[in-house]
């Protein structure tokens, strides 16, 4: 079930508007039907299908204001990118904005996938929403939720869910929640991308081409490839994962590991645990470059460490014996759930190894906010000098509903109603 969460448009809207760099004043376009027409907007009337297409045609960086409620695509025509029929086609930047994941929800009924951003220099940013329910075999490559080749797309607060990229015909089957490729930029920030399935590479993405990845606060849970790395292929330039929880992805085969890098990927202070293993492979030694993150898991190849990190139950991932630390103890880590802040952790235990972890002197600060927004370092065990903890998330000593009935950490609640 789709959770609600309202949200005020983001401030990384300035960083949009820097990319484009665009000197003339945006226009609002304001969706008020949730059907699929197509007859072109008018005061009275406009769909998400017309107002992306009045934005494709302006020469100003237009925003689009979605309401609550789900707009369902009907129009039946995969592999056309007119955006009169199948997905959503984006030839323009545009900025679409929604009430909230669960609240506003973008869903294909599996006509095609859900959106689509072509061109170079096009920036599709999506906030507030949930996407869901991309992917058919006509549809080409693959994506089911988002498809980005040569332009940017930038995700903030949305869930990315429930998409599919299915394998046969002129379909690749990879990138089941989203697939970059071709000097792309792929940017996720306080948002969820679980249960994608891909039916060959990359269930949650799959980046590819000379394409980045930047993933902050967020979550890639209980995607599915079935050739191989069911939360993230990625054979691009440069990759960056930081707080941030990778949980519960799976495939049947172990070829590519849950995350598979050939190019150069950092994690930097990440939560991984339940994915199938190898949880991190890659086509090179020193490719993954691992900082204060949990491996509850096995590696298939040696990276760099920067320090801080803790691998369990094992010592497959290359780590410093003097900087890291490998063990056999259980990281004591509780379920996947809303423990406050956008997105789903796993919040450990007071008294997990986790926890107030003392390493020795250069293994890097922690100098900003976990993936809940709690700053580092916090005072876990009550009257003691806070130290980091290790993974995404920083115990606070006193969390109510320790036993994971409700959230603890109420500093990034929002107190606005959906």
């Amino acid at each position: 079930m789709a959770k609600s969460r309202a949200v005020e448009p983001s401030g990384c809207i300035v960083f949009l508007l820097l990319l484009l760099a665009s000197p003339v004043s945006a226009m609002n376009l304001y969706v008020d039907r949730l059907d699929d027409e197509y007859n072109g907007c008018s005061m009275e009337s406009c769909s998400l299908r017309e107002a992306i297409t009045v934005a494709n045609g302006s020469d100003v960086y237009d925003t689009i204001i979605l309401p609550a409620g789900t707009v369902e695509l009907s129009r039946v025509g995969a592999g056309e990118d007119g955006n009169s029929t199948g997905d959503l086609d984006i030839t323009r930047s545009v900025t679409i904005v929604g009430k909230g994941p669960g609240v506003s929800i973008v869903d294909a009924n599996y006509l095609d996938r859900v959106f689509h951003i072509m061109g170079s220099g096009v920036v599709g940013a999506f906030e507030g929403m949930t996407i869901t329910r991309g992917g058919n075999l006509a549809m080409g490559d693959g994506g089911g939720g988002i498809y980005v080749s040569h332009g940017t797309a930038v995700i903030l607060r949305c869930d990315v869910v429930d998409n599919v990229s299915p394998l046969g015909g002129i379909t690749s089957g990879c990138g089941g929640g989203i697939q970059a490729r071709t000097g792309a930029v792929l940017w996720i920030e306080d948002s969820s991308v679980r249960s994608n399935v891909a039916d060959n590479l990359g269930g949650g993405m799959f980046v590819n081409n000379e394409s980045s990845l930047h993933v902050l606060r967020s979550t890639i849970s209980q995607n599915h490839a079935s050739v191989g790395a069911p939360a993230v292929y990625f054979q691009g330039d440069t990759g960056q994962i930081n707080d941030s929880t990778i949980s519960g992805n799976f495939t049947g085969s172990l070829d590519y590991g849950s995350i598979f890098v050939s190019g150069s990927m950092t994690l930097g202070f990440c939560t991984l645990t339940g994915n199938t293993d190898p949880t991190i492979k890659s086509s090179a030694a020193n490719s993954v470059t691992l900082g204060r993150t949990i491996i509850h898991g096995q590696c298939g190849d040696s990276g760099i460490s920067l320090g801080g990190n803790i691998e369990t139950p094992g010592n497959t991932c290359g780590l410093s014996p003097l900087n890291d630390l490998m063990t056999s103890v259980d990281p004591d880590l509780g379920p996947l759930g809303l423990f406050g802040g956008l997105t789903e952790t796993h919040r450990p235990s007071p008294t997990s190894v986790v926890v107030d972890l003392i390493f020795p002197p250069g293994v890097p600060d922690c100098t900003r906010p976990d993936q809940r927004g709690v700053p580092r370092p916090a005072d876990s065990s009550g009257g003691a000098t806070p130290l980091c903890d290790v993974g995404a998330v920083e115990l606070i000593h006193g969390e109510i509903f320790l036993d994971g009935f409700e959230c603890g950490y109420t500093g990034s609640w929002s107190s606005e109603a959906p």
